[in-house]
C-alpha cells in the first residue's frame, strides 16, 4: 500500500487516493522535493497523491488503462500547507520535440533509384525516343520518331504483319502509326497486285501497303496500291 510522502499528509491508495511518482529527470525532481517542503531523497518508492497537483497540471483527456488521471510530463505539485511555494505550477503547454526524420527525402532517393534503373532496362531495346513517347497519351500526334525507330518499325511490321503490329500498338509499345511509316518511306515505287497485306508481309519482300492500318479505320480493298521500298 503506497502513501503521500509529503510532511502533514496521510492520504493512501487504500482509502482511493491516485499516487505518483517522483521524477526521474533530476531538475523536476528537485522542484517536487523543494516544493513539499521536505529535507530528503525520494526513493523509487516515493510518491505524492493527488490532492498536491493542481487541476491544471492533470491531462484534459488522456487517462491511464484503469481509468484514472494522468499527469502532464511537466506537471509541478503546488498545493501543500506552505503557502506560495518555491516553484510554481507549469501552466505553458508541455511540447515534446521529436527527432527529425529524413523519410521522405530518402523515399524520394529510392524512387529516383528505382527510376533510373527502370530506364536503363528500357534503353537497352528501345531507343530514346521510343522512351519519351511512353510518357505521351496514347495516340499522340506530338510524338517525333527517329531513322532508327522507323527502321525498326518497319522491320517488326513486316515479321509480326499487320494485325500483329496493330497489337503491339494497341497495348503501349512505342511504335509509329503505319501513316506516319509511308510517309517517312523516301524512295517510293507504285505497284499493283492481287495478294493482301498479310501474304505480301510473309514474303518479306519490303512491301508496305498504302492501305490504312484496320486500327485506323479504314476498310478492305479487292485490289490494294503498295508502296515498295527500293534498297
Amino acid at each position: 500500500m503506497g502513501v503521500c510522502s509529503a510532511p502533514h499528509c496521510s492520504n493512501s491508495s487504500y482509502i482511493g487516493k491516485q499516487l505518483f511518482r517522483f521524477p526521474k529527470d533530476p531538475e523536476r525532481k528537485k522542484k517536487w522535493v523543494v516544493n513539499c517542503q521536505r529535507d530528503f531523497e525520494p526513493t523509487p518508492h516515493s510518491r505524492l497523491c493527488q490532492d498536491h497537483f493542481e487541476q491544471s497540471q492533470f491531462e484534459e483527456i488522456a487517462k491511464s488503462s484503469a481509468g484514472r488521471k494522468k499527469l502532464k510530463p511537466n506537471a509541478i505539485p503546488t498545493l501543500f500547507c506552505v503557502k506560495n511555494p518555491p516553484y510554481p505550477a507549469i501552466t505553458t503547454p508541455y511540447i515534446r520535440l521529436l527527432p527529425l526524420r529524413n523519410e521522405p527525402v530518402r523515399a524520394m532517393k529510392k524512387r529516383l533509384y528505382r527510376l533510373s534503373r527502370i530506364e536503363m532496362g528500357l534503353q537497352s531495346f528501345l531507343y530514346e525516343d521510343q522512351i519519351r513517347a511512353l510518357s505521351l497519351p496514347k495516340r499522340s500526334r506530338r510524338a517525333v520518331w527517329s531513322p532508327e525507330t522507323i527502321l525498326e518499325a518497319r522491320n517488326i511490321r513486316s515479321i509480326v504483319g499487320t494485325k500483329g503490329y496493330d497489337y503491339l500498338r494497341e497495348i503501349g509499345y512505342p511504335l509509329p502509326s503505319y501513316r506516319t511509316l509511308c510517309n517517312r518511306v523516301e524512295t517510293k515505287l507504285m505497284v499493283t497486285t492481287d495478294m493482301n497485306c498479310e501474304e505480301l508481309n510473309e514474303l518479306h519482300l519490303g512491301f508496305m501497303a498504302s492501305c490504312e492500318s484496320p486500327i485506323e479505320g479504314v476498310g478492305d480493298h479487292e485490289e490494294e496500291e503498295l508502296i515498295g521500298v527500293l534498297s
